[in-house]
């Protein structure tokens, strides 16, 4: 008898058992199944990745690049990131496994207005020039931050500029509108 083996004999990529008889002769066990890789779809709902494959048999969500460990409960078809980055999942199905591209999540931390505190920006998408109604307090100052959360520019609104303002030079791209001294965000959308 000698110690079961495993190794790829055949070079397709799989495992095959080699094993000594007591007889003296080599058994050979070839692993003829193969490997279907899972579907590693994602979808992306505000700060939460979720898997298409339903029901693997694992999910690991990692951190790209270098598929370190994602932070929080990071074994679900679904995660939810707790800080902006770039996320991927490694689904394993029966064996086989493969890895999802690396999507981006930059919207950690940002709250957007509730209907009972709402308030409107339009046109959205617009130009750079737009207003923001729904406002009540004479004199407001808002932020307009980029997607990373820098402050672009700082708006003063009341009612001698009808809570109308316009950005100079704003590059294509989506942003925030936020009410200095609040958490609360109102998404826009600039396309010139």
């Amino acid at each position: 008898y000698t110690a079961p083996a495993f190794t790829d004999l055949d070079g397709d990529g799989d495992l095959d058992l080699l094993a000594g008889h007591d007889a003296g002769k080599i058994i050979y066990f070839e692993d003829t199944t193969s490997c279907a890789p899972p579907n590693v779809a994602t979808t992306i709902a505000g700060v939460t990745i979720t898997a298409a494959f339903a029901g693997a048999d694992s999910y690991q969500w990692v951190v790209c690049p270098g598929m370190a460990v994602a932070a929080g409960v990071s074994t679900n078809q679904s995660y939810t990131a707790t800080t902006n980055g770039d996320y991927a999942v490694i689904i394993t199905e029966m064996g086989c496994s493969d890895t999802s591209a690396c999507v981006t999540i930059n919207s950690v931390g940002i709250s957007e207005w509730t209907d009972e505190n709402e308030i409107s920006v339009f046109p959205n998408p617009n130009n750079g020039s737009f207003t923001i109604s729904g406002v009540t307090d004479a004199n407001l100052l808002f932020l307009l931050q980029n997607e990373t959360g820098q402050v672009v520019q700082r708006i003063r609104l009341n009612p001698n500029n009808n809570y109308h303002f316009t950005v100079e030079n704003l590059a294509n791209g989506v942003y925030f509108i936020r009410q200095e001294g609040s958490g609360l965000n109102k998404r826009i959308v600039v396309i010139k």
